[in-house]
């Protein structure tokens, strides 16, 4: 984690003055409006820029709301109160911030603390959506994965949509894709008797995404738009690797 948050300190965000200055032009021809000057920031190049992904560590909130939203998962018992106890847990209770400037975010929610609650968090929430539907998990793999029936595919499938940049290497894919690969015979894996139809599939899911979740990368937010759903409504996203970029209309 101490690499993480180095990596993080020599990644710190400088505004673009340029843009900063197109910005300002805009405030002030608009007499002060600051709706078109997130309209024009939000339709811009530069706020889709892969420099701007994954550079800010998610809050508690957009720990647990961008997980189930990104997987689309739907609910499952007592996730309301499991996730209001968890939020406060972890130092983000709604409606309650510190002062009137609100939380202050970024690195100052990763500590030797918070850190392991926020896995322990994650823990509860990947293994309430299996609890809760043992389909969920595998549905969603066939969709993202077109029905793949190579493990390294489903994992490196499921790594990427939820880490913004993917793992760092593939040394890292390969040991995600052993946790995924579980406990299943290798043979049925040889022969491609196994698939995502399996009754081990969901198990094999949750512990991926339990693996996923005690990653450095999977603590920071994706602004693709194309891991969201339903997708953001009025843009038309095309995605290369870990790439995305959009366009209006």
């Amino acid at each position: 984690m101490l690499v993480f948050l180095n990596g993080l300190e020599n990644r710190k965000e400088s505004p673009n003055e340029a843009v900063v200055d197109q910005l300002a032009t805009t405030f002030r021809d608009q007499y002060y409006e600051i709706l078109p000057v997130l309209r024009q920031l939000f339709q811009s190049a530069h706020f889709f820029d892969d420099a701007h992904r994954g550079v800010q560590v998610k809050g508690p909130v957009e720990l647990m709301t961008s997980f189930l939203r990104q997987g689309a998962f739907g609910d499952f018992e007592n996730r309301r109160r499991w996730g209001f106890w968890g939020l406060a847990t972890l130092g983000q209770p709604p409606g309650e911030p510190p002062d009137v400037a609100g939380w202050p975010g970024n690195r100052a929610w990763i500590d030797s603390n918070r850190l392991t609650l926020r896995w322990e968090f994650m823990d509860g929430f990947a293994w309430a959506v299996h609890n809760h539907n043992e389909r969920t998990y595998p549905d969603w793999a066939i969709a993202l994965t077109a029905n793949s029936n190579d493990p390294a595919e489903v994992t490196r499938a499921i790594a990427d949509f939820f880490l913004p940049r993917g793992l760092p290497d593939e040394a890292a894919y390969a040991v995600a894709t052993a946790v995924f690969r579980w406990e299943v015979p290798a043979n049925y894996y040889a022969n491609k008797q196994w698939s995502l139809a399996w009754g081990s599939a969901s198990w094999q899911i949750t512990l991926l995404l339990r693996h996923l979740a005690r990653q450095p990368e999977f603590q920071l937010p994706d602004l693709c738009p194309t891991r969201s759903h339903p997708p953001v409504p009025g843009t038309t996203t095309i995605r290369g690797g870990t790439s995305c970029a959009t366009s209006s209309g």
